[in-house]
């Protein structure tokens, strides 16, 4: 997968390089991407929007208005659990069936990276 600047994913053949399909929605650049299962992919984007795709069908089923800035990254907690982090310098916890928030993390910094263990 790749996200070029024309606010587009990219589905390749990682052993041709083909192109096999992609995703468009998003209004601005996608700037992380996390796997789910091999027929659905989370995004974000400098659009402050957290999409859902699924991989068969070639569509986004489900859009979060997730953050006020940029979103940076993304990371999987448990089959029903994202967070996401932004430049509006929250962290947000996102229950994936509901598409709510749980939590949101407040700093007094832009946040550039996740990880939980």
């Amino acid at each position: 997968m790749c996200c070029p600047k024309d606010k587009t994913i990219k589905i390749c053949n990682v052993q041709t390089g083909d192109c096999l399909q992609t995703l468009k929605g998003h209004t601005d650049s996608v700037s992380c991407i996390k796997v789910l299962s091999e027929e659905s992919i989370l995004s974000g984007s400098h659009d402050g929007k957290i999409r859902f795709w699924c991989l068969k069908k070639n569509i986004c089923f489900k859009t979060s208005d997730a953050h006020s800035n940029a979103i940076i990254d993304i990371q999987v907690l448990s089959y029903n659990q994202v967070a996401s982090c932004s430049e509006d310098e929250t962290i947000k916890i996102w229950n994936l069936i509901s598409g709510s928030c749980e939590k949101k993390i407040k700093d007094k910094n832009e946040i550039n990276s996740i990880d939980f263990f």
